[in-house]
């Protein structure tokens, strides 16, 4: 016989089923946060070209890598969640 016959079974099916809604969910909110964090790129962006047409200064470093900064920083804290 079987240990656990049936029952086994089905909890079997119900942690894959689990484990499938839990991946299609986790991929839409990862896909959603790097839009958000895009989106607050393009902003900042923007706010800072606004700054430097009202003060007449162009800084010269430019705005370049808002993106990359936003994105490196989450990355960052996101590795280190995996530590607790």
């Amino acid at each position: 016989l079987e240990y656990g016959g049936e029952g086994v079974r089905w909890a079997r099916r119900l942690v894959v089923a689990g484990g499938a809604v839990l991946g299609i969910g986790a991929s839409a909110l990862w896909t959603a946060q790097g839009r958000l964090i895009l989106q607050y790129a393009a902003r900042a962006e923007e706010l800072e070209h606004i700054k430097n047409q009202l003060d007449s200064k162009s800084s010269g470093n430019g705005t370049k890598g808002k993106a990359g900064t936003l994105m490196s920083i989450f990355w960052a804290i996101f590795q280190c969640s995996s530590l607790v």
